[in-house]
């Protein structure tokens, strides 16, 4: 029943992302209402996946609960019509796909965040002893850490194709003063977070608990440099 209940919210968050680029082109990713759209979108796609996978069910659930507390404030903070950041048709493509790309990221970058979650709440309770239907329910620990892993993968990856767009926009544009800005500095510090995570995992130097937590950091960087949209020169998002 959970399954195709989140089948259906599937559907429908897709054929209404369908319906809007289909009216608008790629510009529909050009107002921050659709790009977290986007985000939510691409997390339901995930749970939906994961339902068909054993002992996912607690991951399904915040994953969902995620989803559905951005399509909320989504909904409350900004209007589908609202459109505020405008650029010349010839990189209006590369833009679209800058931020296609980093919203996709963010959904991944989120998943990862969620198994990290679950990671640090198993290793407690296996460490205290506690064992009860929920543990019993959570995923092992050798398959929470690799599924952070292959989360932030995927999410580190898109976000660096992201921002190689998204420069080379700039570079088109020739506005190079923007790279200086507060925002492009909250990134660097997302992608040091990310690569000691990796090099950290491949030297195999830390814990899989130190490394949950590398992957929570990693990603509260990164929603406080999207939380900066409305205060940078870079993007000027501010759902009006």
């Amino acid at each position: 029943m959970g399954a195709g209940l989140l089948a259906c919210v599937f559907a429908l968050q897709l054929t209404g992302f369908s319906m809007r680029l289909w009216q608008n082109g790629t510009d529909a990713l050009l107002s921050n209402y659709n790009y977290v759209y986007l985000v939510c979108l691409s997390l339901v796609t995930a749970a939906f996946v994961l339902t068909f996978r054993q002992k996912t069910e607690f991951t399904v659930l915040l994953i969902s609960l995620i989803g559905f507390v951005l399509t909320v404030l989504n909904r409350l903070s900004y209007r589908s019509v609202d459109y505020s950041f405008h650029h010349s048709q010839t990189f209006k493509g590369l833009i679209s796909l800058h931020i296609a790309l980093a919203g996709i990221s963010y959904a991944a970058l989120t998943l990862s965040a969620v198994f990290a979650v679950m990671y640090l709440f198993l290793h407690r309770k296996l460490k205290r002893k506690t064992w009860n239907d929920t543990v019993r329910r959570l995923p092992s620990l050798e398959a929470l850490e690799n599924y952070i892993n292959i989360s932030m993968r995927w999410g580190t990856s898109l976000l660096a194709v992201s921002l190689i767009v998204g420069v080379s926009t700039v570079a088109a544009e020739n506005r190079w003063d923007l790279l200086v800005d507060k925002k492009m500095f909250f990134t660097f510090i997302a992608l040091v977070v990310y690569i000691l995570y990796f090099a950290g995992r491949k030297m195999k130097k830390y814990s899989g608990r130190v490394l949950a937590e590398w992957a929570i950091v990693g990603y509260v960087v990164t929603i406080a440099n999207y939380l900066l949209n409305s205060w940078s020169a870079f993007h000027h998002w501010a759902g009006k």
